[in-house]
């Protein structure tokens, strides 16, 4: 048992060997034997050649907290939570005996009084009631998370459980033959299934009974009882029915309290992370990105170590700088705005001093966005006044940035081709069809229709890759947080490709290996067959018949090559039909280089008489003016040759009818 000082107030200096008894040495028998071979002479000598052994953290342990003067040990354990005195009763069997002793029914009460707890019913102790109230663990098989009590049977037991030993009443003679139905009315009942869930789970009507419960009367029962036992069962039923609301209100009152608390944790918690944080120059506008949800503050203490900070720290920060780079951005944006206005102003000169055949493959502005010395003007401080001076190293550079650019775009392609297309340079082949990169399509953009945007979907050969452009940017992320908008991508137009591929073949040349250069020599014209009507057919380059075939979504269209008349008549006509093709700039100036402002050859004519003084006599294809390869479908619209015999059309007609 607990020592207790002397009557005359002086504490005897006793050891805790002295104090304990054989049963209750255990303890510190187990922590000596663990140093027994240093402590002993028949240690193995070490070995110089032999690692030093890493030194053991010093082990902690009770063993002369029972040793303690009792007035001390009751304040330390009256300090206790009730749960706190569950498991300091189950560590030996000395302290099983000293917590469940009548002594230490003070210190129980003060426990469950400092939870304004409800008293336990009769019959049952301080410890087992405190087990009931604070534990969360099934009373049958040990199943922790178990929330719910059943107050009128006074149990905690876990589904499983439930199922187990929960009967209904009607049903006692099949579970337990032979016993008296009577019997029930003096056993402890619940009206709360096992099997039922939801609001109809509580049934008033219907009694459910715990078998060891049903044991334990009926071996009274079964052997003759008298009326005060029948009374003291009616009384105790009656009482658990009168005290469920008082246990019910209790335990809601708990979990509001411990939600209080733990809601206080949680922002204290927070708090604590932030002020870490503020101690790395974050700011509070940055802070915004975490909350009581975010990663590690949900659930732990209000206090935040060095060691939780560093498992924390990894997973909080990237959206903390995240929001810090969105802020700066935003403060920057006016700032940006001026000076990407003046670099554009620089790059606009730049593409003056070229001629516009050859500034035409140049990209967008936007592409110098990324670039690190770009990155550096552009987002300097906003109280820097930014110059076209400081664009100057770059401005002296723009050509070099232009290749590069090129170059990291076609590389960027090239990973992107998938198996099959296999040549040194798989741009320079006829089949391979590019389109603008989906992604930076509208998002209500129908993926699997051809119908929009043609010209944005079916480009072949560098030419119409180069000289592309389109409005729409896409968005590419600088940074966490902080877009930028930049030119948009291309990538294999596969359904383009099978087309390109069936009008190859058609040519009777090989699809694998045939280039743009030896479609443009062979120079063939094609017939749709399903497009022949009473006005006519259209007769097709090869670019055009490949895009009305795709265009069309059906990849089973019956193309054929013209007839030698055909051919011969399309060819005829189809100079007069591209020079009144709005696909022609001029080659001095930047006047008609957007695809939306290409004029005719007629126009282009007129504008470098007026403009340029060279008279249509002089002017020359390639040098004056030139093919804007942006237009190229527009250049290569069908020639359409009128039917002959429309007679056969009308018969059709008539007989439809």
């Amino acid at each position: 048992m607990v020592t207790t000082r002397k009557q005359n107030g002086v504490v005897p200096k006793a050891t805790a060997k002295a104090l304990l008894t054989a049963d209750e040495t255990y303890a510190i028998a187990s922590d000596e034997d663990d140093d027994g071979d240093k402590k002993s002479g028949n240690a193995a000598p070490s070995s110089s050649k032999t690692k030093a052994a890493k030194p053991k953290r010093r082990r902690k342990f009770l063993s002369l907290l029972p040793t303690m003067p009792l007035d001390i040990l009751y304040e330390i354990l009256s300090r206790l939570a009730p749960k706190d005195l569950l498991n300091l009763s189950r560590t030996n069997k000395l302290f099983r005996s000293t917590m469940f002793g009548n002594r230490m029914l003070n210190v129980w009460r003060a426990a469950r009084d400092a939870f304004d707890a409800p008293e336990p019913p009769d019959g049952w102790s301080e410890q087992k009631w405190a087990g009931l109230l604070f534990e969360k663990t099934c009373q049958s098989c040990g199943q922790r998370g178990v929330v719910n009590v059943d107050w009128l049977l006074l149990r905690r037991a876990c589904r499983t459980c439930k199922k187990e030993h929960l009967f209904y009443g009607p049903k006692l003679k099949s579970r337990f033959p032979g016993y008296d139905p009577e019997m029930l009315e003096y056993v402890p009942h619940t009206h709360r299934s096992a099997w039922t869930k939801g609001w109809w789970r509580t049934r008033a009507n219907s009694r459910f009974y715990w078998d060891e419960d049903i044991e334990e009367v009926a071996e009274v029962y079964e052997c003759g009882c008298d009326e005060d036992w029948i009374e003291q069962r009616k009384e105790l039923i009656a009482e658990r029915a009168k005290m469920v609301k008082v246990y019910q209100g209790w335990r809601e009152q708990m979990d509001k309290s411990n939600g209080d608390a733990t809601t206080e944790n949680r922002e204290k918690r927070l708090e604590a992370v932030k002020a870490r944080f503020r101690e790395g120059g974050y700011e509070d506008r940055d802070l915004e990105a975490i909350s009581v949800y975010s990663y590690g503050i949900f659930t732990g203490t209000p206090r935040v170590t060095n060691a939780v900070w560093s498992r924390l720290r990894p997973k909080l920060e990237p959206k903390v700088q995240k929001t810090m780079n969105e802020r700066i951005m935003a403060d920057l944006k006016p700032s940006i705005d001026k000076r990407m206005a003046i670099l554009e102003g620089l790059y606009d000169a730049y593409l003056d001093t070229l001629r516009p055949s050859e500034s035409c493959y140049c990209p967008p502005v936007d592409f110098l966005r990324v670039n690190a010395d770009v990155i550096k003007v552009l987002e300097a401080d906003k109280a820097t006044d930014i110059t076209e001076k400081d664009f100057q190293p770059i401005v002296e550079k723009f050509s070099e940035h232009v290749s590069k650019y090129q170059d990291d775009t076609e590389e960027a392609f090239l990973k992107s081709i998938p198996a099959g297309i296999e040549d040194e340079d798989p741009l320079q082949l006829a089949r391979v069809v590019l389109r603008r990169d989906r992604s930076t399509r509208s998002e209500w953009y129908w993926y699997g229709s051809n119908i929009m945007d043609p010209e944005d979907n079916f480009l072949i050969g560098r030419d119409m890759v180069y000289t592309h452009t389109w409005a729409r940017r896409r968005k590419m992320e600088l940074r966490p947080g902080v877009f930028v908008d930049m030119p948009s991508k291309y990538e294999l137009n596969s359904d383009g490709s099978r087309a390109c591929s069936s009008i190859i073949m058609v040519s009777g040349l090989p699809p694998a290996t045939t280039t743009i250069a030896e479609m443009d020599a062979n120079d063939a014209r094609f017939v749709c067959k399903s497009c022949v009507s009473m006005n006519g057919c259209d007769v097709f380059t090869w670019r055009a018949a490949a895009r009305h075939v795709w265009f069309g979504g059906n990849q089973n269209r019956s193309i054929r090559l013209a007839t030698e008349e055909e051919e011969k008549m399309s060819k005829e006509n189809e100079l007069a039909l591209r020079e009144g093709a709005k696909a022609w700039s001029c080659n001095h100036c930047r006047a008609f280089l957007e695809p939306s402002a290409s004029r005719t050859k007629f126009v282009v004519l007129e504008h470098l008489k007026s403009e340029h003084d060279i008279t249509a006599g002089d002017a020359k294809l390639d040098e004056d003016y030139f093919v804007n390869q942006r237009c190229r479908h527009a250049y290569e619209a069908p020639y359409r040759i009128p039917e002959p015999n429309t007679e056969r059309f009308k018969s059709c007609a008539t007989m439809s009818r």
